[in-house]
């Protein structure tokens, strides 16, 4: 049963070595890597988990071994496709009754609150959010109602994603706004944009580790 009409879910793998985070591959090895990305999940959860008036939920794929270490409601996701398992992510949010979505990767582990309350807000005067990743996808989407236009024939995996999402927006006339650009964090470069303040774990895990980090 839902509590609130806002509705937040994490997209995350299960942090199997060898399955996460591999382009971070050297210099870390992939037990390091997996254990890095780890902490990335848990750092998303917690800004989530800051947020009044939102349910918070981690959708997950993979052997999740320990869930309750989350401390959110979990579920499995479902679908072959990016896009298909982004659509069933939303669907689950909109059966338990939620009437605004937001749903968000875990590549962003210092991903500011604010951008997720700005995603909120802007529900209220248009139907489809984006947030722009400086890699060319998008970090944040975000609904009011069910649609499968965003996701399909979209090039997933490429830096087309944000321009053919929005294509497919404005084809099929869906009022659509953008969120501030931000980054994900995918290779050692992308790891002096980090704001270590906003991503403790991550930060601390890479500390110890010796790799580069935006202090």
């Amino acid at each position: 049963m839902r509590k609130e009409k806002n509705a937040l879910a994490v997209m995350f793998k299960a942090p199997e070595p060898g399955k996460v985070k591999t382009r971070l591959v050297p210099p870390l090895t992939y037990e390091q890597a997996a254990k890095l990305y780890g902490c990335f999940i848990k750092d998303v959860l917690n800004t989530a988990k800051g947020l009044e008036g939102v349910d918070i939920y981690g959708a997950f794929a993979g052997n999740i071994k320990d869930g309750e270490v989350y401390g959110v409601s979990l579920f499995e996701q479902e679908g072959t496709g990016l896009g298909e398992r982004i659509y069933n992510v939303f669907r689950a949010l909109f059966l338990k009754g939620h009437e605004r979505a937001v749903v968000i990767g875990s590549d962003s582990p210092d991903l500011p609150a604010e951008n997720i309350k700005d995603a909120f807000g802007l529900l209220d005067g248009t139907e489809l959010v984006l947030g722009p990743a400086l890699d060319g996808g998008y970090y944040l989407v975000a609904m009011k109602r069910l649609m499968d236009e965003p996701f399909m024939d979209i090039p997933w995996s490429t830096g087309d994603v944000l321009e053919a999402t929005v294509k497919r927006a404005k084809g099929a006339a869906i009022p659509f706004k953008l969120l501030k650009p931000w980054h994900d964090i995918d290779t050692v470069h992308d790891l002096t944009r980090l704001n270590g303040k906003a991503a403790p774990l991550t930060a601390n895990f890479l500390l110890k580790s010796g790799l580069p980090l935006n202090p």
